[in-house]
């Protein structure tokens, strides 16, 4: 006999509210597994980084080592792609201590030390 007006005009507002609710639920899953995902790539980098950082400081090591104990037209300079090197030679009366650090972060890194992401040292001892 009497019927309510209300519940035909109120019939897709549930509909509509579950589909809302489901969308963000997905949304934030989307969301939060790429952000994972961005510092899973980041990781790989640097672990990139630091391997040329690492290399870069034994290359360091190297080259002062062969000025060391050759003349230096035997020894020419390394040309390091994506990272570069600082040396420092140490003297005591039965050593000789080289000091290399090495660091790497792409061509940027090579023309300002700050904007390097990754730094290796290494140390070589020489007694004698």
């Amino acid at each position: 006999m009497f019927k309510n007006k209300k519940n035909k005009k109120n019939k897709g507002q549930v509909m509509l509210l579950a589909i809302l609710m489901t969308s963000g639920a997905i949304l934030t899953t989307t969301s939060i597994l790429a952000l994972l995902m961005l510092y899973q790539l980041k990781q790989s980098n640097d672990a990139v980084s630091s391997t040329e950082a690492i290399f870069a400081a034994d290359t360091g090591i190297e080259w002062q080592s062969c000025l060391l104990f050759k003349s230096s037209a035997e020894c020419p300079t390394p040309i390091l792609e994506n990272a570069t090197f600082t040396i420092e030679v140490a003297s005591s009366s039965n050593s000789i201590t080289i000091y290399s650090k090495g660091y790497a972060s792409g061509l940027a890194c090579k023309n300002n030390l700050s904007q390097c992401r990754s730094l290796r040292f290494l140390k070589s001892v020489f007694m004698y």
